[in-house]
């Protein structure tokens, strides 16, 4: 999959990765995010590191504002 993201150019072009809305009916808090990322691609000869990126969770406003309710996920991945 190829998209073009970059957070420092997030806010004048809109380039954002964005999941649809995820229904979870039985939850009732999340305490953390899991990220599954890859930090090297291929051996350390023909490969490349990859970049760092941003994680954000929506902590309110989902169904009526998609400006605001946003929370920056850090590394301890902790979102409760």
């Amino acid at each position: 999959m190829a998209f073009g993201v970059d957070w420092d150019y997030a806010s004048q072009s809109s380039g954002r990765l964005i999941t649809p809305k995820i229904t979870l009916p039985n939850a009732t808090k999340f305490y953390e995010a899991f990220v599954n990322n890859i930090r090297y691609i291929g051996n350390t000869i023909l490969g490349k590191p990859t970049e760092p990126f941003r994680v954000l969770a929506r902590t309110a406003n989902i169904d009526t504002d998609a400006t605001t309710g946003w929370a920056t996920i850090d590394e301890t991945n902790d979102i409760s």
